[in-house]
């Protein structure tokens, strides 16, 4: 990954950590960069055995996390936002019984149930998660942070 990203802001350097790491394990990593556009095209055609990747939401619903990323329907050749090309079909059946319902409690449970199989059969390997911090005086009121990581001033005052 040779840009940084809000989850990630040096890729080289955790690259060449992981290629440390796994070289203290025994296994030999060769570790190249190419230009942003060559990487997104050679990771969507799944010419990779291992990459650097991350994501950051559009909207907010669990769903754009799950079928974008571990759904067997975002792993095909040339288009894959599935960037491991996971493809478990009990799996796929969770994610498409919680595409398909509207009770947020049946939602919940299939997507936990989703990501403990991910987390047992380890699709992928997670290295970070972004964090929102915002500072404001104590006079500025109304903020709330946004699951996009956007920032939205609209509903703000100051008393």
């Amino acid at each position: 990954m040779p840009v940084s990203r809000p989850y990630m802001f040096d890729p080289p350097k955790i690259g060449e950590a992981i290629q440390s790491y796994l070289a203290a394990a025994g296994i030999t990593v060769k570790f190249y960069q190419v230009d942003w556009g060559t990487y997104l095209q050679e990771t969507e055609e799944g010419k990779h055995q291992m990459c650097l990747l991350g994501w950051t939401g559009d909207n907010g619903d669990p769903d754009n996390f799950m079928n974008v990323l571990y759904g067997a329907n975002a792993c095909s050749i040339g288009t894959a936002g599935n960037y491991a090309f996971y493809n478990n079909e009990e799996n796929q059946e969770l994610l498409s019984a919680a595409l398909a319902t509207y009770d947020e409690e049946k939602r919940a449970a299939y997507y936990k149930k989703a990501q403990e199989m991910i987390h047992e059969d380890a699709g992928w390997v997670y290295l970070a998660h972004s964090t929102q911090n915002v500072v404001f005086r104590t006079n500025v009121k109304g903020y709330v942070l946004n699951p996009t990581s956007r920032k939205f001033f609209y509903p703000v005052w100051i008393e």
